[in-house]
Formats: structure tokens, C-alpha cells, sequence
């Protein structure tokens, strides 16, 4: 009679120790802790156990100094403006104070001064230097086509031509160099009269002839910004 009703009073208590078992001391289900979320931190007194993800890394800025000259170009040439404008829209690239090129050393205008380039770039640790020289930039007249004796044609051309060059300072050498040469047409004339170039027709304005110019430097910028960033992104 007692062993019936002992075995009856432990089958309920070894059963109230299986469920215990897995509950924790405060009599709650144990579950796995969750993951961190990433916008609790330390600070909220929770220490995460997992690294967390590593963000993108910013692009690498370089520096790139301009030196354009421009003796030859006419007074009012806009191409050094023309690319700090351009290459300040990269985010990788910093265009150095053109201030810094005061440094450089008095050298033959037009020749590319190589070893004192690299020196300045060095100096103000400047990864790369744009030099770029105008060796033409003006207004011509010339003859289209004629009718010997009876008449001509003559029209005005602007013409530029400059040169530039890549340097990297940190390895010493030119990595990109290249020529911009670029016309574009302005006026022209059917003369029956030999008027010559004093022909009132092949007379440009101020305003005309700056918009002639800045249209062949906005070309000229364009292919160097081109030549320029292909470069500066795989170096």
C-alpha cells in the first residue's frame, strides 16, 4: 500500500525535474542571447561579442597641383579656371593652392622644367603637378576660296595649341603628357572688293572673341581632365 502511493508521489516529482531543468533560476526559459543591433552600443552598458562591420573606406585623396602658362595665350585665357572647376568635383582629388607654384624657380618659359617640378611637388608634398603651357592661342585670317579676279572668301579662325604634362613626384616620372589642339570658325566674308583684313565683316568684337577662346578652352580642359583622371585613379 505505501509503495503504491510513493511511486504515485514520485512520478509527478521526477517529472517537475525534467521541466525545471531546463528553465533558468528564475524559473524562466533559457533562449540564446540575440545579436548585438547595430545601434546599440558600450555606451548603453552592452559590450558586443561579434565584430562588427567594417565600413567602406573613404577614397584616398591626391593632391594634384595645376601650373598653366599662359604668355603666349591672349590676356584673358580662363584655362587654369577652366580646370580647378572641373577637378574639384572628384572627391579623390585635392587641387593644391596654385599659390605654391610661386616656388618654383625662374626656368625658360614653354620648356618643361622637370627635376624643379618634382622638387616643389616634394617640398609641399603634392603627389602630382599638371604643368601645362599655351604655346598659341589667337585669331587668324585666311582665305576660304577665290574666283581669280572676281571674288574671295576669307573668315576668321581661332586657333589654340598648348601642351601639358603629367608628373608624378612621389616616383619621379611623367606618367601622361599630350598635345590640345583645338580651331573654331568666326566670321566670314565673299569679298568682290580686295578689302583685305580691314574688311569691316572680318571684324570681331570683345564679347565674340571671348566666346571663340573660351569655347577652345573648355575643349582643351575637357581632354585633360580626361587624361588626368585616367591616370590619377589607377595610380
Amino acid at each position: 500500500m505505501r509503495a503504491q502511493i510513493s511511486g504515485r508521489l514520485l512520478l509527478p516529482l521526477a517529472l517537475c525535474l525534467i521541466i525545471a531543468g531546463g528553465s533558468n533560476s528564475y524559473g524562466q526559459r533559457a533562449y540564446p542571447a540575440a545579436p548585438l543591433s547595430s545601434d546599440q552600443s558600450v555606451s548603453d552598458g552592452i559590450v558586443p561579442t561579434t565584430p562588427a562591420a567594417s565600413s567602406q573606406a573613404d577614397p584616398i585623396e591626391k593632391e594634384v597641383l595645376l601650373i598653366v602658362e599662359t604668355d603666349n595665350a591672349w590676356p584673358d585665357c580662363k584655362l587654369q579656371f577652366l580646370l580647378q572647376s572641373r577637378l574639384a568635383e572628384y572627391n579623390f582629388l585635392r587641387v593644391s593652392d596654385s599659390r605654391h607654384a610661386a616656388g618654383l624657380r625662374e626656368h625658360p618659359r614653354g620648356i618643361l622644367p622637370r627635376d624643379e617640378l618634382v622638387e616643389l611637388g616634394r617640398r609641399i608634398q603634392c603627389r602630382f603637378i599638371l604643368w601645362c603651357t599655351v604655346d598659341q592661342e589667337e585669331l587668324i585670317r585666311e582665305n576660304n576660296f577665290s574666283l581669280p579676279l572676281l571674288a574671295k572668301q576669307r573668315r576668321v579662325k581661332a586657333k589654340l595649341q598648348a601642351r601639358y604634362y603629367l608628373l608624378d613626384c612621389e616616383r619621379n616620372r611623367i606618367v601622361r603628357q599630350g598635345k590640345a589642339n583645338f580651331e573654331n570658325h568666326g566670321p566670314s566674308s565673299l569679298q568682290l572688293v580686295d578689302f583685305g583684313d580691314a574688311d569691316p565683316a572680318l571684324l570681331v568684337s570683345y564679347q565674340d572673341r571671348d566666346q571663340l577662346f573660351t569655347a577652345l578652352e573648355t575643349r582643351a580642359a575637357e581632354q585633360i581632365e580626361n587624361d588626368l583622371l585616367e591616370v590619377t585613379r589607377l595610380q
